[in-house]
């Protein structure tokens, strides 16, 4: 009797309890129909199915398109969840998700804390089991369900078939949500696409039509009306295209239904191009060039056609004329002084002439009556041929192509450009157009030789600039060397003149290999043996021969002879008006041409060489006050009238981080700057008049960009008319005199500035600490009135904690930031959600912006899912609302912006307000302790400025930066970043 009742009893217990599931369910349902957010009809499933307890708790854990965490939410505690999130975000599934992520069928966990040891919630379930079920469609997983239900019940069909459903119905909801997003985009990009498609079509320059299956008119854009001389609001929907317009072929016949393009494509189903058609409008005839689409719909059944139609009135009447005058051209071509050409490929792909006229190829029998239907190869040669068949074909694939050839001694400028083409588009013949340009090419030949002559002169100046003495005969040397093979000769040489003992000397010569040198033998040779050639140098004049052979047979001609000579070139070395030697080119394997321009040219060498020699015989002299001066205690440098140095000391050059080497040839305005500059000039001016400064100080910079001071002294050497001026200048370094000056006046301005911040901070203590302590004995005082209302109490009680709270806040302050200067603060590092820490700040502060009339706005990155960050969460606390209450503090009837974003794995923080602002001349002191932008005793604002210190020190300690931004009465900018972290970095 007492089991039949039990089991009566359990009986009434599972029909209560599936009510109450069946109640959940129903209750769910209407969620999903009311609730637009997925994430909030997550939220509030979970509170409807442990509502009327027909499930004990229950969690929905969402998941996204990779099967990573998105959102997490349920009954349960916030702390739970939290756990469990940074578990999963640290790619640690609990062993009941895993297994949801590889099974389909219902989970069941009978004692959840042993079968998923680890999981947050397995130990929140008490005796009760869990149902787990993947939240799925076909086409998508969503995540999971888990709810919490007495153990009587978890083996029950009915029980398990209701779970099932209940995920069903959630999973279908998600789905719809996913379906709705997608088809909203699909929905815009549509409209964008159908916007843009009808702004095309009606700006076309070709007219375009659409007709239906028949025949009738759906739309024609803009242009096809100007052609047709329709107003589409009279003909689209009401008549057909093809009864309103009577079209004709090329040969002006009228084209029946059959022959049309439109009927034709129709028929092939395929697009037709430039199909050729005609109409008369208003009595003209106008020719038109067709392409047409058939259209079908999703069954393959036909919709229709569109065409794209171009009025070719214009190229067709251009082609009657161009017709008219063929025979007028032709006769042209072949008296030009060009060669056009065209040619095609054979079956083989061998290319074929087809045309070639113009003076040239009828000169040399070249012309169509004599090479048309030959091969190509056999004109040119088989060699040219070679070099350019690429060439050739590159045409047949629809480019142009240019070359030069090189024919029977003349130069050919040629370009190829496709010329005909079949009913597939391919090419199937190129044209050719050769200009003679033999005379322009060897114009362009003889110009590049003589620029590259000039560059290598360049070159050659350039490197003897500061080549030093002692390199100085092996650069003559490697100089020759170059000339000689530019010009293509065997043999260069220098000779000197001895008009004294009426002798010259080879004193350098470079020979080809192969080539015998001769300057042993050509050592103090009579100039009575060249006088014609002394008469030439002496006035400038070059001495060239072609061929010696052509030359008198006297002992010059023995001479040169001996030496297998062909050709030969001498070019005089000038120092002034004084001829001191000559260049000498010998030519001796070839005869060889140099025309004057080159010989003209190669006079600048010349005058290379004779400013080497000058440059040598200063040097020399130079050398004696060199040594002296090298070593000297002192700056010394001697710099043209232009400003270039033309020697500093090792005292100077070691100062500036150079060595002598580096500063020699170099200008003023190279360690100068402009400022100084203009000083440097002022005085250059003043030393030309006086020929003597002494005592000006000066600043040069050194090779890092510094400026050094030094005190200068400098006295003016005039040159005579032979020779340039000089400045010879003596430099004493002043830097540690400068900085102890420098350093005078920092003790000095630091001693003032340390003295007024001790009696504005005493002041400003004193302000602290005796305003709240005066309102707490004011009020404590007023409390003791019998008198008082208990309104009244509570607000004078309400008075007396915030002053409390605004001293203790005062001495917390002063108390942090004695550890932060002994090392004794602390950090706790911890990974948290960065949009919770926001969220606290916000509820905390929001009542205190909305007494000041000030608009409190958030920006967060991450604003729809979890924003974790690994640091010190209650030091960011700290300084994100030190910044906040700043913010707040300063601005009335304004904007607080406050938010963060991400930089690369870090993240920038940024509170921004429209308060009162900075002086710029302020921003700098600002995050110094103690300071305030306002440090006058009578200032609006209370504080000892010890915020913004403390927020320094903790942004920097956690390895970040903070910087501001301000204007007066525009607002301020605080923004500050923090590195990505981890725990193993932290430690």
């Amino acid at each position: 009797m007492n089991t039949r009742k039990s089991d009566i009893e359990s009986e009434k217990g599972k029909i209560t309890h599936l009510r109450k599931v069946l109640q959940t369910i129903r209750l769910v349902n209407q969620l999903i129909i009311q609730e637009k957010n997925p994430r909030i009809l997550a939220r509030k499933i979970c509170d409807g199915l442990v509502e009327n307890r027909g499930y004990y708790d229950a969690s929905i854990i969402l998941t996204d398109s990779n099967e990573k965490l998105s959102f997490i939410t349920g009954s349960l505690s916030d702390k739970n969840y939290k756990q469990l999130s940074e578990q999963i975000s640290n790619g640690s599934w609990p062993y009941c998700c895993k297994d949801a992520l590889n099974k389909k069928d219902l989970i069941i966990l009978r004692e959840p804390d042993k079968e998923c040891k680890g999981c947050p919630l397995a130990y929140q379930y008490d005796d009760n089991g869990v149902f787990i079920i993947r939240l799925e469609t076909e086409e998508h997983l969503y995540g999971f369900l888990m709810a919490s239900i007495p153990k009587e019940f978890l083996y029950d069909e009915e029980e398990q078939y209701l779970f099932h459903e209940l995920a069903v119905d959630i999973s279908i909801a998600f789905n719809l949500y996913n379906l709705k997003e997608y088809h909203n985009k699909v929905r815009t990009e549509l409209q964008k696409n159908e916007y843009f498609l009808n702004n095309l079509t009606e700006i076309s320059p070709v007219g375009i039509v659409k007709t239906n299956a028949n025949g009738d008119l759906d739309y024609l854009n803009k242009r096809a009306e100007i052609i047709f001389d329709f107003d589409k609001n009279d003909i689209i929907g009401k008549s057909s295209l093809f009864e309103s317009i009577q079209f004709f072929n090329e040969q002006g016949e009228p084209m029946t239904y059959d022959e049309l393009p439109f009927t034709k494509a129709q028929h092939a189903q395929k697009t037709l191009y430039n199909h050729q058609c005609g109409v008369y409008i208003q009595g003209e005839f106008k020719y038109l060039s067709v392409n047409v689409t058939p259209t079908f719909t999703n069954e393959n059944t036909f919709d229709g056609v569109v065409a794209v139609i171009e009025d070719v009135t214009k190229m067709y009447e251009h082609q009657k004329e161009t017709l008219n005058v063929k025979k007028e051209l032709e006769d042209t071509l072949s008296g030009l002084p060009v060669h056009i050409f065209r040619y095609k490929k054979d079956t083989d792909n061998q290319l074929i002439v087809c045309f070639s006229e113009g003076a040239v190829p009828r000169h040399n029998s070249l012309d169509t009556l004599h090479v048309k239907g030959e091969y190509l190869q056999n004109i040119i040669g088989k060699e040219n041929y070679e070099s350019l068949k690429d060439r050739f074909y590159q045409a047949f694939n629809g480019d142009w192509v240019d070359y030069e050839l090189h024919l029977s001694g003349r130069w050919y400028k040629t370009r190829l450009k496709p010329y005909k083409f079949d009913e597939n588009d391919h090419v199937t013949e190129v044209i050719g157009y050769s200009n003679d340009i033999t005379a322009q090419k060897e114009a362009e030949l003889k110009l590049s030789e003589e620029s590259q002559l000039r560059k290598l002169l360049m070159q050659l100046s350039a490197d003897f600039i500061n080549i030093p003495l002692a390199d100085l005969d092996n650069a003559i040397y490697e100089a020759l060397k170059k000339l000689g093979q530019f010009v293509g000769a065997d043999r260069v040489y220098i000779f000197d003149y001895d008009f004294d003992h009426r002798v010259t000397s080879n004193t350098y010569e470079w020979c080809q290999e192969g080539i015998e040198s001769q300057i042993d033998k050509l050592q103090n040779v009579s100039l009575d043996l060249v006088p014609d050639w002394i008469n030439s140098h002496i006035q400038n004049k070059p001495v060239y021969i072609p061929d010696i052979n052509q030359m008198p047979k006297n002992d010059l001609y023995e001479i040169l002879s001996s030496q297998q000579i062909k050709s030969l070139l001498t070019i005089p070395i000038m120092k002034q008006d004084e001829c001191i030697g000559f260049i000498g080119y010998d030519f001796v394997r070839d005869y060889h041409s140099v025309n004057e321009d080159a010989q003209e040219l190669l006079k600048v060498f010349s005058q290379i060489l004779v400013n080497l020699y000058e440059r040598k015989e200063k040097e020399r002299e130079l050398n004696k006050f060199k040594t002296v001066a090298d070593y000297a205690s002192y700056g010394i440098g001697i710099t043209d009238i232009e400003g270039k140095m033309m020697y500093v000391n090792h005292y100077f050059a070691s100062l500036l981080g150079y060595t002598p080497e580096n500063l020699q040839g170099k200008y003023l305005n190279e360690i100068h700057s402009k400022e100084m500059m203009s000083k440097i000039n002022s005085l250059t001016e003043k030393l030309k008049d006086d020929h003597y400064i002494a005592n000006e100080e000066i600043w040069v910079k050194d090779r890092n960009g510094n400026d050094i001071p030094f005190l200068m002294n400098s006295i003016f050497i005039k040159g005579d008319k032979n020779e340039s001026s000089y400045a010879a200048t003596t430099t004493i370094d002043i830097s540690k005199q400068k900085e102890k000056e420098k350093e005078l006046i920092k003790a000095k301005e630091k001693a003032e500035e340390s003295d007024r911040l001790k009696s504005v901070f005493l002041a400003n203590f004193s302000h602290e600490i005796r305003t709240p302590m005066n309102g707490i004995l004011g009020f404590m005082g007023l409390l003791n009135n019998p008198d008082v209302t208990n309104f009244e109490r509570k607000e004078f009680i309400r008075f007396i904690e915030e002053s409390g709270k605004r001293m203790l806040e005062t001495l917390d302050n002063l108390m942090e930031i004695s550890k932060i200067e002994t090392g004794n603060v602390k950090f706790k590092y911890e990974n948290f959600d960065v949009n919770t820490l926001v969220d606290e700040l916000y509820a905390s502060l929001v009542p205190k912006a909305e007494e000041k009339n000030t608009a409190f706005v958030v920006k967060k990155a991450n604003a729809g899912s979890p924003a974790m960050f690994f640091t010190d969460r209650e030091k960011l606390h700290t300084v994100l609302k030190q910044l906040l209450q700043n913010a707040i503090k300063f601005t009335d009837n304004g904007r607080v912006y406050f938010g963060y974003s991400w930089q690369n794995g870090n993240i920038e923080f940024f509170i921004r307000d429209t308060g009162v602002g900075i002086a710029h001349d302020k921003l700098k002191s600002v995050f110094d302790r103690f300071i305030q932008a306002d440090r006058s005793l009578s200032r609006e604002y209370e504080g000892l400025g010890l915020g913004l210190a403390i927020s320094k020190a903790y942004v920097e300690k956690l390895g970040g930066k903070i910087d501001v931004k301000s204007k007066i009465n525009e607002g301020t900018h605080f923004y500050f970043t923090l590195p990505k972290q981890n725990s193993e970095e932290s430690e």
